[in-house]
């Protein structure tokens, strides 16, 4: 069944994941709980991750939760033979080698998906790219899927947005567990991992150009600095490049960078960010490396059809010649440097990922029956799970609130919720006599219940943080909407059972003739009960609003 180089490199990938199992606390708890629930039984888990011993672990973790594992790489470069080895003599199936052809890329995609997977665990869209292109008919199979990367949630939003994405997608990367500690430490320390170990260079003292200062970013600029590194930020947003700023670093387009950078990097997800402006006025023995998802940031195209001549230089180093005096050099063919120039993330960073994909995972199989969104958010119970877990692995102990601080600190939330909800319901009840206006200004029924159930299932939740981020912007524009001269009441039949559920304990309508006076919505949550009044003028203006 399976695709791999040499089952006879088992025994050195076994060494390997059993050093990665030593020191994963995480998931060899997940391990545990998942070999005793099950929670997988009969689902067949089709997974594209860089495959080195974290990810066979990962795999491991699911195959004992008793799911049926169909596995490749996510990058040509990154495949470790020894390791896809030992998952096949493991019973894992496994179609992966390193250094494949793009053909032989695709083909691997395609042995994995033939096999009417039920959970896709993808890392840069690849398995959801070939089931919305070439394998439509095997989408009737799927429950859903998780994304590990933000170059993947960004080609899934722009599907999504598109209304071009077929099932459920869980956004890994997006989780604090996730991108907080895997973003910024495991990939500023793994980016110079490989570049050290390739090169063999001093970092200190030198110029380190980081392209992108977002958590990767971040993360890089960090551990250059570390190094004894001079380090210069590039960015396009503003906002980013303050941060680098007052973070203590300069920064500069990247043609000005060009001009003095001794060792360059990209993280941005965004192709051309090198490119021939820059390569030319570089000096003499720049070195220039990538740790995007694809290799598509620094135009390796152009630098070989403008190169004078190449030379293998070492392992992982191809040197490119510019001008007759003026050599630059690249490593590992300008793809993730940190995997195809080295081991990846440390264990213990990626310990915390995979116990996110495979809670995430878990989520996707007990909810498959109530996954109305196209896009989501991990759970918030699942990211403190693991933040809890990991905190107990790591020894340390952190203050809890009191019952009487929980309960203000909920009912402030809560507050601000019941306001949105209420200013939805109202925003709805109120059709304009303008027919422009309504058709531009008003919330449509699928809107306001889609909006309100999402509130509600935050509470439910208890992500108190998630429900504050969404609700000061969205009450500013609700506000904006119901800007109308007039209004008219409208019920709808159904109203009634979509209020009652749960937090919302009650709503009504006050009308003055055909115009709405109030709205007042109950909210009920552990025991706290909040009151709120939202009241309107003849003009159909905010007049005031109530709290009890």
């Amino acid at each position: 069944m399976s695709s791999i180089k040499d089952i006879n490199l088992a025994p050195s990938g076994a060494h390997k994941i059993d050093w990665v199992r030593k020191n994963c606390p995480l998931l060899r708890s997940l391990e545990d709980d998942f070999s005793k629930e099950k929670p997988f039984e009969g689902i067949r888990i089709a997974l594209s991750i860089h495959l080195e011993a974290k990810t066979a672990y990962l795999c491991k973790v699911l195959a004992a939760g008793g799911a049926e594992m169909y596995i490749t790489g996510s990058n040509p470069l990154s495949t470790q033979d020894d390791v896809a080895a030992a998952l096949v003599a493991d019973g894992l199936n496994v179609f992966a080698w390193y250094n494949c052809t793009p053909e032989e890329y695709d083909q691997h995609i395609t042995s994995v998906l033939e096999n009417n997977c039920n959970i896709i665990i993808d890392d840069g869209g690849d398995l959801v790219h070939m089931l919305h292109t070439k394998m439509q008919d095997k989408l009737q199979y799927v429950i859903g899927g998780c994304e590990e990367t933000t170059t993947g949630i960004i080609r899934l939003i722009a599907m999504a947005k598109n209304n071009e994405l077929k099932f459920p997608m869980v956004l890994v990367n997006n989780a604090d567990c996730k991108h907080l500690f895997d973003n910024r430490y495991g990939t500023g320390q793994s980016v110079f991992d490989g570049i050290n170990r390739t090169t063999n260079l001093i970092v200190a003292g030198k110029y380190v150009v980081v392209a992108g200062y977002g958590w990767c970013g971040k993360g890089v600029a960090m551990r250059a600095k570390g190094l004894g590194a001079k380090v210069i930020v590039t960015e396009v947003d503003p906002i980013k490049a303050i941060e680098a700023v007052m973070d203590g670093f300069d920064v500069m387009p990247m043609n000005e960078a060009a001009k003095i950078g001794d060792f360059f990097i990209t993280v941005t997800g965004c192709a051309g960010v090198i490119r021939e402006q820059d390569f030319k006025v570089m000096k003499n023995g720049a070195i220039l490396c990538n740790a995007g998802h694809f290799d598509v940031e620094i135009d390796m195209k152009r630098l070989r059809e403008i190169a004078l001549d190449t030379i293998d230089q070492r392992k992982n180093i191809v040197g490119y010649q510019i001008t007759e005096d003026k050599w630059i050099y690249v490593l590992a063919e300008g793809r993730l440097v940190n995997l195809a120039a080295g081991d990846g993330h440390p264990a213990e960073i990626m310990d915390m990922s995979f116990a996110i994909q495979a809670l995430s995972a878990k989520y996707l199989v007990e909810n498959a029956k109530n996954l109305n969104e196209k896009l989501i958010n991990v759970p918030r119970d699942v990211d403190l799970e693991v933040a809890n877990r990991k905190l107990r692995f790591l020894g340390k102990s952190i203050d809890t609130l009191t019952p009487e601080q929980k309960k203000k600190r909920i009912r402030n939330i809560i507050i601000v919720a019941v306001i949105l909800v209420a200013a939805s319901i109202a925003t709805y009840w109120m059709q304009p006599q303008n027919k422009a206006l309504a058709e531009s200004e008003v919330f449509s029924e699928e809107e306001v219940k889609a909006q309100a159930e999402k509130i509600i299932g935050l509470l439910n939740a208890e992500d108190f943080d998630s429900l504050q981020s969404l609700v000061v912007p969205d009450m500013q524009e609700i506000m904006n909407k119901e800007r109308m001269d007039e209004g008219k009441a409208r019920i709808s039949e159904d109203w009634g059972d979509f209020v009652s559920i749960e937090t919302m304990q009650d709503a009504e309508i006050i009308q003055r003739g055909a115009h709405i006076a109030a709205v007042y919505v109950t909210a009920e949550y552990e025991n706290i009960e909040v009151h709120y009044t939202l009241a309107f003028n003849e003009d159909m203006k905010l007049a005031s609003f109530g709290i009890q």
